[in-house]
C-alpha cells in the first residue's frame, strides 16, 4: 500500500483491513452512511434512508472472502475510512466508501478513493471499476463523475432486498458509474 501523505499535512497509511477490523468497520460504515446527530457530513444518507447500512455479521464474512477485500485509511493508529473492493470477473466493484464524518471535507476520501483506483488497475488488474449510487444522491454524483466515473445509465428501483436500509421515501432509485484505466495509470 502506498503512503498517502504527500497531499495533505495529515500523516494517512494505507492497509488491507482484516477480521480484527470489523467492529471497527462497522460503526464506520454505519456511521458514515446514516449519519450521527449533530454531527455535519455531506455523505450520510439519513434523509432518504432508514436503518443501519451494515451488520458486524456482514463484515466479517465479507472480510474472509477470497473476492472481496477492504482498503483502510489509518491516520496515525485510528482507522479513519475505508472502501470494499469486489472483484466480479474482470470488474472491480466498490462499495461501503466510508469517512468518519468529523473528518470529512479534509480529502481523506479522495485520498482513499486515489489508492483503492490504484490497487485495482495495478494489483487486481481491473478492466473497470463499478460502483452503485443513489440516484437522488446530485453531490456525490457528481463528486465521483469530477473523479471520471461515467454514468452507465441503468437505473432501478432502491435494493430493499440486499437489507442495506429501508427508503423514507417513495421512488428512490440507484444506478451504476464505471471509471476506465487511462494510460497514466
Amino acid at each position: 500500500m502506498h503512503d498517502g501523505s504527500s497531499t495533505t499535512s495529515s500523516p494517512l497509511r494505507f492497509r488491507l483491513a482484516t477480521a480484527g477490523d470489523a467492529a471497527v468497520l462497522h460503526e464506520l460504515v454505519n456511521v458514515a452512511y446514516r449519519g450521527v446527530a449533530g454531527v455535519p457530513g455531506w455523505t450520510h444518507e439519513a434523509g432518504l434512508v432508514a436503518g443501519p447500512r451494515t451488520n458486524q455479521a456482514e463484515l466479517e464474512a465479507l472480510l474472509i472472502r477470497e473476492d472481496t477485500l477492504f482498503i483502510a485509511a489509518i491516520d496515525g493508529v485510528r482507522l479513519v475510512a475505508c472502501i470494499r473492493l469486489e472483484r466480479d470477473g474482470t470488474d472491480v466493484h466498490l462499495g461501503m466508501f466510508a469517512v468518519q464524518p468529523d473528518l470529512q471535507g479534509r480529502g481523506i476520501g479522495k485520498r482513499l478513493l486515489a489508492e483503492v483506483e490504484r490497487y485495482a488497475w495495478q494489483v487486481m488488474h481491473a478492466r473497470r471499476i463499478v460502483m452503485t449510487v443513489i440516484s437522488q444522491r446530485s453531490e456525490l454524483m457528481a463528486f465521483y463523475e469530477r473523479r471520471g466515473y461515467r454514468r452507465l445509465g441503468d437505473v432501478s428501483d432502491y435494493p430493499v432486498h440486499w437489507d442495506v436500509g429501508t427508503p423514507k421515501r417513495a421512488g428512490l432509485t440507484i444506478e451504476s458509474l464505471a471509471k476506465w484505466p487511462v494510460a497514466a495509470e
